[in-house]
């Protein structure tokens, strides 16, 4: 499908004056431009202080890259997704899945890679999609050191019974699901008439049962209303949601518990997800920005020890991150200052002492930004870092930590994909 480049990851450098690292090559580029941002604090205890930032011919170190496909004549990649599960020795094995073909032929793709980015054995067909599905399907993976969960968008008839009609009698968009084993067989494991699948995984611990209900698979159907079923079971819930288009974004919280973040009329809201006993629950939302505009992107992370909630925002009023507490109600909201525009995609995680957010600029540049936990920037000069190799629009990113407190992070466009790691320490 795609050409495959591997490069080698050559060193760990500290940034002064900021806790982020680089995986970097040694080269870079300079910036021109200016940002400004400041902190609010909304609903919480706590005030927020100014930030603001600028650069003016400042120095943009390079990402190393570790693994590049490159697409061939009439091959369009789509979005991809990363899990990354520790294994018995210690050290961390990532999945990543991504989408390519053409229109009327496309093929899911699974990819084993170390921690630290590099390719393990070859790529492995998941599935392949029906004719009549005209662009590259969204993808979501979740692994859990022996099985691989896989799901994505099709085109064709549910064989689940226990859905009942879907939107038409006879073919309709389709999100299947297959597990993969470690050997590479698959077998199909899920399917429902949908779209924008997204698995999440809220048990008390790792390696998991995939059939055991720790993992939930969360969709849009064709109205305003979000599915929730759990990865091989017949149970689930319809839960209030939206226009289909709206964004949305799912993080655990804690076992058994899971936080859905989607815009609404009144700006941005959270309800939580509990699954217990074969069935779900579902909380009244809450509010936790009111200026979200419905047109905005979104991402979210969690600190499952504090049930701490992180999300990335960026729309017409800018980027800026909410760090929300589960169980005091607090927020925060903090204006993000970047060098250049943040166009997105976006990413969040977690890492070791803050929360993750990620944004590609207007330049083609990976802005990286951490808060602590109760929203106060942590660092972001340094924070801009140009993507080798990569020489088109990023239209997806995907990010999972690994196990020394750096980030893996993929991010693809339509002729591209590209794995890089940094540090978020």
């Amino acid at each position: 499908m795609g050409a495959v480049r591997i490069g080698w990851t050559l060193a760990l450098l500290a940034l002064d004056g900021c806790c982020l690292s680089v995986v970097t090559g040694g080269t870079g580029k300079s910036s021109s431009g200016s940002g400004t941002g400041g902190a609010t604090s909304t609903g919480g205890t706590t005030t927020g202080t100014s930030a603001a930032g600028s650069s003016t011919g400042s120095f943009i170190p390079t990402l190393t890259l570790t693994y590049l496909l490159d697409a061939g004549i009439g091959t369009v990649f789509g979005p991809v997704a990363l899990s990354l599960t520790p294994t018995d020795g210690g050290s961390g094995i990532a999945k990543l899945v991504y989408s390519g073909g053409q229109p009327g032929s496309f093929e899911v793709t699974l990819q084993a890679l170390s921690e630290a980015g590099m390719a393990l054995g070859d790529p492995i067909a998941v599935a392949a999609t029906d004719a009549a599905l005209i662009s590259p399907p969204n993808v979501t993976v979740f692994d859990d050191g022996r099985d691989t969960a896989v799901c994505w968008e099709d085109y064709g008839s549910t064989s689940n019974p226990f859905l009942g009609e879907c939107m038409n009698a006879g073919e309709n968009p389709l999100v299947l699901c297959a597990t993969v084993a470690e050997g590479g067989s698959s077998s199909e494991s899920y399917s429902a008439c949908g779209s924008r699948p997204l698995l999440v995984f809220n048990g008390a611990s790792a390696p998991l049962n995939l059939d055991g209900g720790d993992l939930q698979l969360y969709y849009q159907d064709y109205v305003d209303v979000a599915q929730v079923w759990a990865y091989g079971y017949d149970v689930g819930i319809s839960a209030s949601w939206g226009p289909i288009n709206i964004p949305f974004a799912v993080s655990p919280l804690a076992p058994n518990l899971d936080e859905i973040v989607h815009a609404a009329d009144g700006g941005l809201v959270a309800t939580l997800i509990y699954f217990s006993g074969g069935g779900y629950s579902q909380s009244s939302s809450a509010t936790i920005d009111p200026l979200f505009a419905t047109n905005g992107q979104l991402a979210v992370t969690s600190k499952l020890d504090s049930e701490a909630l992180g999300v990335l925002e960026l729309d017409d009023s800018g980027l800026r991150a909410t760090s929300w507490q589960f169980d005091g109600g607090a927020h925060w909201l903090t204006a993000i200052p970047a060098p250049t525009d943040p166009i997105g995609p976006l990413g969040a995680t977690s890492c070791p002492s803050g929360f993750g957010f990620l944004a590609i600029t207007d330049g083609g540049d990976l802005l990286l930004a951490k808060t602590l936990f109760d929203g106060e920037i942590a660092s972001v000069a340094g924070g801009l870092f140009a993507l080798d190799d990569f020489e088109s629009t990023a239209t997806s990113l995907a990010v999972a930590p690994n196990l020394d407190g750096g980030l893996l992070i993929a991010v693809s466009s339509p002729g591209q994909i590209a794995v890089y790691v940094v540090g978020c320490q």
